[in-house]
């Protein structure tokens, strides 16, 4: 199961995935800031590492109106401007044992036309996460 501020995002409505951002490290930002032929170590901006998880999938209903209560309680999860949220993969999904968890915050979403007579839509969001490092953290 993968779910995200507590939104199952793998039941009846939704079909989503972790494209990238699980297995993978995490982009590495930091730098000395060494300035060749300076005295000492003059220590310039450094950034923290950070971790983008893409997410991608499929928010499907029987019928328009299911579809468009369906995306609202996503898009409501999905708030830019939300205080980061817990995302978990469960045992069973992408081929894990334990419970990973990880917090995040949401940093784009992108959603594609309705099909299917509108009961269908191709949804892609990336999180970033919050914490420093950003690692996942597994729970047995």
């Amino acid at each position: 199961m993968l779910t995200y501020a507590n939104l199952d995002l793998q039941d009846e409505n939704y079909a989503f995935d972790i494209y990238s951002g699980f297995f993978e490290p995490a982009d590495v930002r930091r730098s000395d800031g060494v300035i060749l032929g300076k005295r000492g170590l003059d220590i310039g901006n450094s950034l923290t590492d950070r971790r983008l998880i893409d997410i991608r999938g499929t928010v499907r209903a029987e019928t328009p109106a299911e579809l468009a209560v369906a995306l609202q309680e996503l898009m409501a999860v999905l708030d830019m401007e939300a205080d980061p949220q817990e995302l978990e993969v469960t045992p069973n999904t992408l081929g894990v044992t334990d419970t990973w968890t990880i917090d995040a915050r949401t940093t784009s979403v992108t959603m594609g036309p309705l099909q299917g007579g509108m009961t269908f839509a191709l949804i892609s969001f990336v999180l970033e996460a919050v914490s420093d490092p950003p690692e996942w953290v597994a729970e047995s």
